[in-house]
C-alpha cells in the first residue's frame, strides 16, 4: 500500500479535493467543469502517480 495523501484546490471560488491512497484517487468537487479539473488537478495527480480514479 502506498502514501496516503489528501489535496485542497481551489478553482474559480469552488473546490476539488483529492484523496490520494498509492495508485488509488477517490476525488470530490463542487460544480466544476472537467477541463477545469484536469488543468488545474492532473499535473499532481500525475506527480503523485496515481492510475485509477475511484469516485
Amino acid at each position: 500500500m502506498g502514501q496516503a495523501n489528501m489535496t485542497f484546490y481551489n478553482i474559480s471560488q469552488n473546490t476539488l479535493i483529492d484523496f490520494f491512497d498509492g495508485e488509488h484517487l477517490v476525488s470530490l468537487q463542487d460544480r466544476l467543469r472537467n477541463k477545469q479539473v484536469l488543468f488545474a488537478a492532473q499535473p499532481h495527480r500525475w506527480a503523485l502517480g496515481a492510475r485509477e480514479q475511484i469516485a
